[in-house]
């Protein structure tokens, strides 16, 4: 293969497609190889990993030999990638259900009899495991390491395979061909569903036909209703068409990456994309963040996704049990592994790979916030759950107490907590909200008179402590630096239109050209810096509408949309010289950003 596969140079993140059904997600090339995949959750071990370890992450990949770049692009608005090979051939990729409640990556190849077929079967050598091909398919078994990458998987073939080998080359039957890959043991008797896959020739591929034409029809079917609905209908009239297809895919990858057991969200399928190239400033973001969960929640309320909002809010108040919930869990509500390294993978392009997060342990105060305004935003549109209004006193409660404590910020910066601004800002959204929703008989609101005095305390103290004398939100109490966050008092209404100084403030000292660094210089113990960042420059989007310079918001949106590839998808930072993104990929908090951006400017004229 070329070394734009095997090659030490990484694939740039805006080449890959994420597919992702609620289970799982997987990153497969614009050829349709598949590089990335964790099975059979978000959170579990590693099994195709070659996005982190270009010769021994492992990888599954179906393409045509035609001579011909392919055309890659999806599939509507749906999550299935097609691969077109000129005019002779087509590859459709998704992620199906494997009928017994799990989920399996499937390749359709259908064209000009004949065509000769590639089936890549790379190892996961680095985990001590390689594939073992049969006449029926392919083994991948444990692996050496318990986070992977490897098994135990199963590739199961419509056709017979040359056993023995890992490059297969095969002969494309006139009814076409079908590739699934599923997560468990060989020795383990698949589904029925499956079982018919087997070398089940021309009745395989019209199965799994159907089951990619009823994925795209459900899939189309939903944002069709999105769009057409109340909330979208008159934005979409009077945005263009990029608008439009930037708020579906943003829209389609929230929902992918939503959980469809506990209704929560990652805050992204992948792990460890360094923020700065080769540097160790690398995380991962497998997991259910409070904070990404609730701006997910408020972008799917402002579009009207009452039902998935409302699934979110349902798993959200199951994280609030007790006094101090962590602002990063597991899916199902349990502590994270405790962050370590892979040290027998290279990572992508040289970066560390890490599993766990160390954030799970710190004090992050915004997140009472962001609770508290997608709980509001969503009882508004007539979706939120009993659980999660009982548990808002308790929150605000919180609130009431905490804004006074240093934390680790939004920045989630690893080192002494601090009073950054960021927080208390959140912490008087919080209070705010809670009070509107109490006013309105919403929720019990016993201490009433403490919140109303915490909020005024904590509005002067902001005033006093976190302003500089020039109007200006500053990084953190009796630190005068600016930070792209406190663009987020232009979204809670705690800044209003006649206030651009912070805004002015923040482009002035932090801006890369249509991005934001986060804030300068860097707070942590990392030597290297940390790309400029994607969320906060579009919450710069959103002020910039706010304060009446539409002109300016337009050209950023479209700037920062343009540094997705063909997916429509953006990750957390980027470098915007190169048009080169970082960080993991896709980005929850990107997504939910756009979703904003775009109502912002066309929702309100």
């Amino acid at each position: 293969m070329t070394s734009e596969h095997f090659g030490e140079t990484p694939v740039p993140l805006r080449d890959y497609f994420c597919l992702a059904d609620g289970r799982t997600a997987a990153l497969l090339t614009k050829r349709g190889e598949c590089h990335f995949w964790c099975a059979p959750r978000f959170d579990s071990p590693l099994r195709l990993a070659r996005i982190l370890d270009a010769r021994g992450g492992g990888s599954v990949g179906v393409t045509c030999t035609t001579g011909q770049r392919p055309q890659s692009g999806w599939v509507g608005d749906s999550s299935i990638l097609s691969v077109e090979w000129g005019t002779v051939a087509t590859v459709h990729c998704a992620l199906l259900g494997d009928g017994e409640g799990g989920s399996a990556l499937c390749w359709l190849v259908e064209g000009t009899p004949g065509l000769p077929v590639e089936l890549e079967l790379q190892a996961a050598s680095a985990a001590g495991v390689g594939w073992e091909v049969i006449s029926s398919g392919a083994v991948l078994p444990q692996p050496a390491f318990p986070d992977g990458p490897g098994g135990p998987l199963e590739l199961i073939a419509s056709e017979p395979l040359p056993a023995g080998q890992t490059a297969l080359k095969l002969t494309l039957p006139a009814h076409g061909l079908v590739i699934w890959v599923r997560h468990g043991f060989a020795s383990d008797p698949p589904s029925p569903l499956l079982r018919r896959m087997r070398l089940g020739g021309a009745a395989a591929v019209a199965e799994s036909r159907e089951s990619f034409e009823r994925s795209a029809a459900e899939s189309e079917h939903w944002v069709a209703g999105l769009l057409a609905g109340p909330s979208l209908e008159g934005p979409m009239d009077r945005a263009p068409r990029w608008a439009r297809a930037a708020l579906a895919r943003s829209l389609l990858t929230i929902r992918g990456l939503q959980d469809w057991e506990s209704g929560l969200v990652v805050a992204s399928p992948l792990t460890s994309i360094p923020q700065w190239p080769r540097s160790e400033r690398s995380w991962d973001y497998r997991y259910a963040w409070l904070r990404d969960c609730a701006d997910a929640g408020l972008a799917l309320c402002r579009a009207g996704a009452v039902e998935e909002a409302a699934r979110l809010g349902e798993g959200v108040a199951t994280l609030l049990d007790g006094e101090k919930a962590p602002p990063v869990s597991r899916l199902d509500g349990s502590a994270l592994p405790v962050e370590h390294v892979l040290t027998h993978l290279e990572g992508y392009g040289g970066g560390m790979v890490r599993i766990g997060n160390g954030a799970a342990g710190q004090v992050q105060v915004d997140t009472l916030g962001e609770v508290i305004r997608f709980a509001e935003a969503l009882d508004l549109v007539g979706g939120c759950p009993t659980s999660l209004l009982n548990r808002l006193p308790t929150l605000t409660d919180q609130a009431a107490r905490r804004w006074m404590d240093p934390d680790h910020g939004i920045w989630e910066v690893r080192g002494v907590p601090r009073h950054y601004v960021h927080s208390k800002v959140l912490a008087w959204a919080a209070l705010e909200g809670a009070l509107r929703l109490a006013a309105r008989g919403r929720i019990a609101a016993p201490a009433e008179q403490l919140w109303l005095r915490a909020r005024d305390e904590l509005a002067e103290a902001i005033r006093l402590r976190g302003t500089d004398p020039g109007g200006r939100l500053v990084m953190a109490f009796d630190d005068p630096s600016a930070d792209a966050s406190t663009l987020a008092a232009y979204m809670v209404g705690y800044l209003g239109p006649s206030a651009p100084a912070t805004l002015d403030f923040v482009l002035q000292e932090l801006g890369d050209q249509f991005l934001l660094a986060r804030h300068r210089p860097e707070r942590d113990q990392f030597d290297v810096p940390c790309a400029p960042f994607i969320f906060p420059a579009l919450w710069a989007a959103v002020a910039e509408a706010r304060l009446g310079r539409g002109e300016e918001s337009v050209a950023r949106l479209r700037s920062i949309l343009g540094l997705a590839g063909g997916a429509g998808q953006l990750s957390e930072v980027a470098q915007p010289a190169e048009f080169a993104m970082l960080g993991n990929y896709p980005q929850i908090q990107s997504h939910a950003a756009v979703v904003e951006a775009i109502l912002e400017l066309f929702g309100n004229r």
